[in-house]
């Protein structure tokens, strides 16, 4: 998936798995939202074992494309 990929993705979020993809990797965030460097909320509906993760869409870019650098200060 490529960033233009990305930014035509619906709405303002991007799901794991459209980020996974983006970075060539597996779909980490859940584990550990905290240890990537962009914004990610988690959540579990009542009643699933399921977890969901939403990546805001322009924050990730942001990142992506090193407009934004987290919570670390840019370099």
């Amino acid at each position: 998936m490529t960033l233009d990929q990305l930014r035509a993705v619906p709405g303002n979020s991007l799901k794991a798995r459209h980020v996974a993809e983006y970075l060539g990797m597996n779909q980490q965030a859940r584990a550990h939202p905290e240890m990537l460097g962009f914004p990610v909320s988690c959540y579990r509906n009542e009643g699933s074992v399921t977890w969901h993760c939403l990546i805001p869409k322009d924050a990730f870019i942001a990142w992506a494309t090193g407009q934004a650098c987290g919570k670390e200060e840019c370099p």
